[in-house]
């Protein structure tokens, strides 16, 4: 095959997808008296602890207040193509039972180049908020698995980085997470966050990146691509 034939602007990409489990979020201890420590997101507005799901053996940060956030710093890889979306899904899960109790996921975003202030509190919104997130259990079963929707970061359509997720300069993105139920109390129903996948169009060659946005697939079903009514 010659040089020049295959452009990265023609290949058909999957999305890439990476998961950030909530030990990532670990920053700190919180010592006990008798000097038992509790690893928690320390630095985060109101300290979310590491778990365990009641009767398992998976544990999550543990939030007990819709006024409480968690903090993640996540390094951007130069492999994103910024032409396209960057997704972001949560997993989670909650004594709650029933099918009915939902959970609203805000996410609010700062980028950071060289020279930013590391001292900043994110007011940045998503330009597609996470999708409200309903409780899969049936009735009566706490601690259920639970997906969330996707939220995005969208491209812009004016300034320097126009038609572009961020900035070329952009080297991290920092992530503040506010899970806040909707219909059930988080303070006598704990939630348990378990992780976020972040999904974005992969860029693997040198040039322009890919003039489409990564085919999206749904897990359960290996490779096929999902269909316009699943489409997001």
């Amino acid at each position: 095959m010659r040089k020049g034939e295959v452009r990265d602007c023609n290949v058909d990409y999957l999305l890439g997808k990476i998961y950030i489990p909530a030990t990532d979020l670990l920053v700190g201890n919180g010592g006990g008296g008798t000097g038992a420590v509790t690893p928690s997101a320390t630095f985060s507005i109101g300290s979310p602890t590491y778990a365990r799901v009641s009767g398992g053996r998976i544990g999550g940060l543990l939030f007990t207040a819709t006024t409480t956030r968690a903090d993640y710093l996540w390094r951007v890889p130069s492999e994103v193509d910024k032409n396209h979306a960057v997704y972001f899904r949560h997993h989670w899960s909650s004594q709650v039972s029933g099918l009915t109790p939902s959970v609203t996921f805000n996410m609010y975003v700062a980028t950071l180049s060289s020279a930013s202030s590391l001292v900043s509190s994110p007011t940045s919104v998503l330009n597609t908020a996470v999708p409200l997130s309903s409780n899969g259990g049936a009735t009566g079963t706490p601690w259920v698995y639970n997906l969330t929707g996707r939220g995005a970061i969208a491209p812009i359509a004016t300034g320097l980085a126009a038609n572009q997720v961020m900035l070329d300069t952009v080297e991290a993105l920092h992530l503040v997470i506010h899970p806040v139920s909707t219909n059930w109390a988080i303070a006598t129903n704990n939630l348990i966050w378990l992780g976020m996948d972040i999904e974005y169009t992969p860029r693997l060659t040198f040039g322009d990146g890919s003039q489409r946005e990564g085919r999206k697939t749904e897990p359960n079903l290996g490779f096929q691509s999902m269909g316009p009514v699943n489409d997001y």
